[in-house]
């Protein structure tokens, strides 16, 4: 949707996909950073293992929360705010 919306917005390709890449760098690259930190832990052992079963379940009850992912999951894109020509929305 930010595309469509550059793209209506931008006179022309190129400056519709420059807007596009500087509205959308800041959120693409922490979703990477996060993925790379939930990705890059290795397989437990045993007793690992056995640790992760107990604290796992806390962690997702007082850490994980609908607040704490909201900035992923409640993104709103305004379609009717026009983006300016240095990439920003109005």
């Amino acid at each position: 949707m930010v595309l469509a919306k550059c793209l209506r917005d931008q006179p022309a390709i190129p400056e519709a996909l420059s807007a596009y890449q500087r509205l959308r760098r800041a959120r693409v690259e922490k979703i990477v950073a996060q993925a790379a930190r939930a990705s890059s832990t290795k397989a437990p052992g045993p007793a690992g293992r056995a640790l992760q079963s107990l604290i796992l379940p806390l962690v997702f009850k007082f850490l994980v929360t609908d607040r704490s992912l909201a900035w992923r999951y409640d993104h709103h894109i305004d379609w009717g705010a026009p983006v300016t020509p240095a990439g920003e929305l109005a």
